[in-house]
């Protein structure tokens, strides 16, 4: 979904358009552990919202819990915020969630709940440097940045990320 190319873009809006395009890649890999994904999703018992979410075919249950910060803006210069990565992981602790993501557009971050011995940034599994040099949010609203996201990004991810879910990583 492309839509008008305007000055910024929310993050709810940029969420929504990643939302589409997981669940169709989803349909077309019925051998991926995933059912589809969810956003501004409320955790057990809190008022917070996870940015991003992903369920398991077995369950529904969620098997990523993510949050996205737009380029250019103060909360997303760095995927590596200790705010920012607490944050992903509080909420995805609150829902029982293995694996958490932060994501700023030009970096995302795969991070592993269950290694609660470890400093967070040692629960990093694996970081993704999107070659795209973002500088401001409207320029996720480039159709070279949302087919650089669409085919090549989340596709290299999430089959890796199946892999991981799989135990096969």
């Amino acid at each position: 979904m492309t839509r008008p190319t305007e000055a910024r873009e929310n993050e709810v809006a940029f969420c929504a358009d990643v939302k589409s395009w997981v669940d169709a890649l989803f349909q077309q890999h019925p051998e991926w552990p995933f059912e589809r994904a969810h956003i501004e999703k409320y955790g057990r018992g809190t008022n917070k919202r996870q940015d991003f979410r992903v369920l398991a075919r077995e369950g529904l249950r969620p098997v990523l819990s993510g949050e996205v910060k737009m380029p250019g803006t103060a909360e997303g210069r760095s995927p590596y915020d200790t705010a920012l990565m607490k944050d992903a992981f509080d909420k995805a602790d609150n829902i029982l969630c293995d694996y958490f993501f932060t994501w700023n557009v030009n970096t995302f971050v795969l991070f592993d709940r269950r290694l609660y011995d470890r400093h967070m940034i040692d629960r990093r599994l694996k970081w993704w440097d999107l070659p795209l040099n973002l500088t401001k949010s409207g320029d996720c609203l480039r159709p070279e940045v949302q087919a650089a996201i669409r085919d090549k990004f989340l596709p290299e991810f999430f089959a890796e990320f199946a892999q991981i879910v799989q135990g096969k990583l």
